[in-house]
This record gives structure tokens, C-alpha cells and sequence, in this order.
């Protein structure tokens, strides 16, 4: 019998098509988290855990990646105190896997976990969780519902995966005072993370958008001045006073002496707008993007109107006006803050900057 081939023509997208865009042509088609996340190396999966432990900050005083290569089971904990693991926390196993994890991939954990715990290396942690990008096979998902189940299951094959793999220096095996500890410990505490919980739950802290892509969140209204002046706007609302007091011919000016020269009191007024508007973008950035971020994008903007600093000018009001317009122009292409900064944020930042001392007019 004659096998018949039945062809399509192949029409390319048209420009209307949803892949011709700007961005699709930059960076190709987005790839959603839950499917990156399968594409992780394990060095990035553990820091990708740790950032999403950054989420339950409110959880935690501290959340801690192990380093020092003596594995005893933990990746990254969560302490709720001062005593860290010999305290109340929490643990968060890292397995980075192509496939779904068993019984047989993870016993060696359960057992590195009581082995430890029981030489006082540390306390068991109040909650084990297992993350992993393809979460738990039905087999290992049914023993962590299942305590009784688990410890017996993991009794029964202690021999074959635990006894001679949970130290490099002896065989741990399950007797004398160890198997009484081993029967009384709780093996409740062992749950795992759902791959789907982890992005949404990650995508609440400042790493998401760095990590994934697909754009910062919306941003807020930004600030705006409240009637008095704030203790923390003294110094550049000081060097704006000094503008005025050349362009008035009038020494020793205050903001309430200003209310006399209406003109100046509408140009403090719009200042002081800009200057809330970059301490409103400084508050933004501090939930959606990693920390230091503002603060490089302040460099960026020092370092592209410093050199007009050293400019002889013949008023103050004649170098602010040329230094901001300066910061307004800069492209700033590189920062991860770009698609929401406004000319408004980059004229705040120059009296962000002035208010540090790190500009003056």
C-alpha cells in the first residue's frame, strides 16, 4: 500500500503576527518561569531558592545559603532567631533534576537529616521542605503525606541508600541509641515546595524581573511633597535657597522670607516635586529590583554630569539648570530601573545627589 504525503504551505508571519514585535525580534519569544526554571544549573537553582525564601522575609530574620561544602542536608535555611539551627527554622533541599523526584533519589537526605540532628550537629528544623523545579513524583509526594509510612519505608531501605552514603568516613547503621532516636523522631516535618509556588511567591521579590525577564512591575503614583518641608530635604533645599538669594539680590533667605517672590516659590515647589519623584522610584526599586540598583543608577547619572561641574558658570540658577538638563538628556540604556524612569526622576536625583553633597550649583 502507497503511503500519500499530505503538504501544507508555509506562509511566514506577517507583521501582524504576535512574534513581530520589537521585543521579539531583541529577545526572542518569552519563556514563561515555570519552564526556565527547568533549564537552571543546580548552582542557580539553590540561589534561585534562596531569593524566593527572600519572599517570606517576614518569616525569617535571616535566610542563609550552606557554603562551606560539608553537606549535612541543608541547602538554604530560614532562621526565625538568633540561635540559627540550634534555634527554630526551616529547611529547603535543592534537588535540580530533569524528572519528577522519587523515594529512592531523596532517602539519603531523610537520613543525612536524623543522623545529624541526632549528633547534635544541629536541631531538626521545624519544616524540610524539598524544592525542586519538577516537584515530587506520586510515590514520594504519597510518603511525605504519610509519616508512618515514610519512617517505615525509609527503615526498610536504609541498608541500600543511607547506611554507607551519608558520610564518606563510616556506615551509619540503624541501631542501638541512633534507631531509638530514628523511632522518635518526627517525620512530619518533611513536606516539599510546588514548582508553581515558588515562581508566583518569587516573582513578590526584587530578583524576578533580573531573572526572568517580561518586565518590571507597574509603578505607583509617585510621592508627592508634603506641605512642610522634611528634615531629610534641608541640604538641597539650603543650596536652592542660595539660587534664589543671587537671582533676588537678597541674603539670608528662608522658605518662609521666599513666599515674598511668588516666582520662586512655584520653581522650590516643582523642585521639591522632582526630588519625591526620584525618592518615590528609590522605594520602588527597593521591592522590584536587586539592592544597590538605585544606587547605580545615581552613579550613572553623577558620572554623566560631573564633568559640567567643573565649568565656570555665571549664576548658580545658570549650572543647576545646565547640570539637570544634562541628567535629563542621559540615555541611562543600561540600568534594569530604564523603563520607568521619567525626566522628572532624573532631575530628583540630581537634588537626591545635591542633598548628599555630591553636587552643588
Amino acid at each position: 500500500m502507497t503511503n500519500i504525503l499530505d503538504f501544507e504551505d508555509f506562509d511566514p508571519p506577517t507583521n501582524s503576527s504576535p512574534v513581530s514585535t520589537n521585543f521579539n525580534v531583541m529577545f526572542g519569544r518569552v519563556v514563561p518561569p515555570l519552564q526556565q526554571i527547568k533549564l537552571f544549573s543546580p548552582a542557580d537553582w539553590e540561589e534561585f531558592t534562596r531569593e524566593w525564601a527572600y519572599s517570606k522575609k517576614s518569616l525569617y530574620i535571616k535566610v542563609v545559603k550552606e557554603s562551606g561544602g560539608n553537606d549535612m542536608g541543608i541547602d538554604v535555611a530560614g532562621f526565625t532567631d538568633d540561635q540559627g539551627t540550634q534555634g527554630v527554622w526551616d529547611n529547603f533541599q535543592c534537588k535540580h533534576y530533569n524528572k519528577a523526584l522519587t523515594p529512592s533519589q531523596v532517602y539519603v537526605e531523610f537520613g543525612k537529616m536524623i543522623w545529624h540532628s541526632f549528633q547534635q550537629q544541629f536541631v531538626p528544623p521545624r519544616k524540610y521542605y524539598f524544592v525542586a523545579p519538577q516537584g515530587c513524583g506520586m510515590s514520594l509526594s504519597r510518603l511525605l503525606r504519610n509519616p508512618n509510612e515514610l519512617k517505615n519505608e525509609l527503615e526498610a531501605n536504609w541498608g541500600k541508600y543511607c547506611e554507607g552514603e551519608i558520610t564518606s568516613t563510616q556506615k551509619i547503621k540503624l541501631e542501638g541509641n541512633f534507631k531509638k532516636y530514628f523511632e522518635n523522631f518526627d517525620f512530619s516535618i518533611f513536606t516539599s515546595k510546588d514548582p508553581l509556588d515558588l515562581v508566583t511567591e518569587h516573582q513578590q521579590t526584587p530578583f524576578h524581573a533580573v531573572r526572568f525577564g517580561g518586565g518590571l512591575n507597574q509603578r505607583p503614583q509617585p510621592l508627592f511633597p508634603p506641605n512642610s518641608i522634611n528634615e531629610k530635604e534641608n541640604n538641597y533645599i539650603k543650596k536652592l535657597l542660595g539660587v534664589y538669594e543671587e537671582q533676588i539680590g537678597q541674603a539670608g533667605l528662608t522658605t518662609e522670607t521666599l513666599m515674598q517672590h511668588l516666582k520662586w516659590v512655584r520653581h522650590l515647589d516643582k523642585q521639591r516635586e522632582y526630588f519625591y519623584c526620584a525618592e518615590s522610584l528609590k522605594n520602588f526599586s527597593r521591592d522590584n529590583v536587586p539592592n544597590g540598583t538605585f544606587e547605580n543608577l545615581q552613579k550613572e547619572i553623577l558620572d554623566g554630569v560631573e564633568n559640567l561641574t567643573y565649568v565656570p558658570y555665571p549664576s548658580k540658577l545658570h549650572s543647576m539648570n545646565t547640570i539637570i538638563s544634562q541628567a535629563g538628556s542621559l540615555a541611562l540604556s543600561a540600568n534594569p530601573l530604564i523603563s520607568v524612569v521619567h525626566i522628572s526622576d532624573k532631575n530628583g536625583i540630581c537634588h537626591q545627589l545635591a542633598n548628599d553633597d555630591l553636587l552643588d550649583w
